[in-house]
């Protein structure tokens, strides 16, 4: 605890994240890499972004459980340069962050209570168990948004494009060959 303690002195890290979810994050980390960021939200995983990707990792008794895959693991990488959009939505008290890319649309219908008569896997709504999805609090939404907004940012920074010479700039031109 005290060693990843150290590792981990510059994540920010806000809500319930145990155990499992750290022994997860740390699998599908890049050597000796740690996220930035780090949210946990109860009974539905966590969300941990590194430099240039963030997971969502559904893991744990209960959380598991609610992701429909009792005593496994739900893990899926989203790299910043592939994310279209990160939204939120919320009802009176309880809501879903979802991850949008072009292979995981925003034109599904989260509702919690939708396919409640289902098993978790047979429901393909269920933001449990959609790997894009974090379902959290109303409340925790509010005080994650701050970081979300740094999220949001890092990913359209990852975006732009970097100024690459092109082949005209790195050969000389007929005048500069001329004047020499």
């Amino acid at each position: 605890e005290a060693a990843r303690a150290a590792r981990w002195e510059n994540t920010t890290v806000l809500g319930p994240v145990r155990g499992k979810s750290y022994r997860s994050i740390a699998r599908l980390s890049h050597g000796d890499e740690v996220p930035w960021l780090v949210l946990g939200s109860w009974g539905a995983g966590v969300l941990a972004a590194f430099e240039d990707r963030l997971v969502i990792v559904k893991t744990g008794a209960i959380t598991s459980f609610m992701a429909g895959s009792l005593g496994g693991e739900r893990a899926t990488t989203f790299y910043f340069t592939d994310i279209t959009g990160i939204e939120f939505n919320s009802g009176f008290t309880t809501g879903v962050l979802e991850i949008l890319t072009p292979s995981y649309q925003g034109t599904a219908n989260k509702d919690f209570w939708r396919g409640t008569t289902k098993s978790r896997n047979a429901d393909s709504n269920d933001p449990y168990t959609l790997s894009n999805t974090l379902p959290m609090s109303k409340a925790e939404y509010i005080q994650y948004t701050p970081h979300i907004q740094e999220l949001r940012a890092r990913v359209a920074a990852a975006k732009r494009p970097t100024a690459v010479p092109t082949v005209a700039q790195a050969t000389p031109s007929l005048a500069d060959e001329v004047g020499e």
